[in-house]
């Protein structure tokens, strides 16, 4: 092979090595760009495909969440997020857990509970949701010593409509 590389001329060795080139430039186009091409438009279509879901399923929860709204006794919507934390806490059983509520902007609350049974303070945020239209935007909870309870620190706010 390297005597006839050698018997060659020097313009004959400059077409042999600019067509490896070439043919070497079509080999990494056909087997490694277009392929690398095709996943790029597929991962688009799939990426596109899933934010038009996204924004379904986002409309879906919009909508359910207005029409869970639309069922809150408006008496329940009117009082006061501090006067509705105290009644709830009242009837859940939860009053002597608060050890504080602070404001958080207008429609929002802090509250944290020390030694609060677990199971009370579930059903005391659901009946928040169901009945008042007020939701745990960020919730901390630590177990506390005694089995059963926690110490929790919550932001509690109207879902507004």
């Amino acid at each position: 092979m390297k005597a006839w590389l050698d018997s060659l001329q020097q313009s004959e060795k400059i077409m042999i090595v600019a067509g490896l080139v070439i043919v070497i430039l079509l080999l990494i186009f056909e087997f490694i760009w277009t392929p690398l091409q095709y996943e790029i438009t597929q991962l688009e279509q799939r990426n596109l495909s899933d934010s038009n879901k996204l924004l379904q399923l986002q409309l879906i929860i919009s909508e359910y969440q207005q029409s869970r709204l639309d069922l809150v006794p408006l008496e329940n919507m009117e009082m006061s997020l501090f006067a509705l934390i105290d009644k709830t806490t009242k009837t859940g059983n939860l009053k002597s857990a608060i050890k504080s509520m602070n404001p958080d902007g207008v429609d929002a609350i802090r509250v944290t509970l020390n030694t609060a049974k677990f199971d009370l303070i579930i059903k005391w945020l659901v009946n928040l949701s169901v009945d008042y239209g007020v939701r745990a935007d960020t919730v901390r909870m630590q177990a506390s010593d005694n089995s059963g309870y926690a110490d929790v620190e919550l932001k509690l706010q109207r879902i507004s409509g």
